[in-house]
């Protein structure tokens, strides 16, 4: 089942024209904790077809140096999910922009990932990723982001295997995160 949201519209009319998205990236909370609303809303003004949101974590692993900076500086003006699901909100007052969050499980446990996954939906979130649950341990994640339409987002790397990729793209809705490096 794909859920039709702003994200999955928005990637179908740029594929009938053959057309990419420019997806761009901004830290919640950085590099001051109310960054993120003007952030996005001038992205969105300049021409992003997508915006990731990234839910700052203590332990950012998968994530390269420049984010796992701006993470910390993120975590220490003070950034939370609920603080990011409220951004979220108001950019939702002026603006349409796909909004696609992406982060680890941990915070979204510690939330509650029935409630956050309620709360982000409900502030105009349109898409999940998180990069660090793999097939095997998607299901619950799927489940409820396609409960609260929700593009579940799930990624590929270069050592993927095809048959693999299959498998992983007919779970996944909204689009394949491809991992560009191993």
């Amino acid at each position: 089942i794909i859920n039709t949201n702003r994200l999955t519209s928005n990637l179908a009319r740029l594929k009938e024209r053959n057309e990419k998205a420019l997806v761009l990236f901004v830290t919640a909370g950085f590099p001051e904790i109310d960054s993120t609303v003007p952030q996005v809303l001038e992205l969105a003004r300049a021409g992003a077809d997508v915006i990731e949101i990234g839910m700052p974590f203590s332990d950012p692993l998968a994530d390269g140096p420049v984010i796992q900076k701006s993470s910390q500086r993120a975590i220490s003006n003070g950034i939370t999910l609920r603080r990011m699901i409220e951004q979220v909100r108001e950019i939702r007052k002026h603006s349409d922009i796909p909004l696609v969050l992406m982060g680890y499980v941990n915070p979204i446990l510690r939330y509650g990932g029935k409630r956050f996954f309620a709360d982000a939906a409900n502030a105009g979130v349109d898409g999940i990723i998180l990069p660090e649950v793999p097939l095997e341990e998607a299901d619950r994640f799927v489940a409820l982001a396609r409960q609260h339409h929700l593009a579940d987002i799930l990624l590929v790397s270069p050592a993927t295997s095809d048959e693999r990729i299959r498998s992983i793209d007919s779970v996944s809705s909204g689009f394949l995160y491809c991992v560009s490096t191993t």
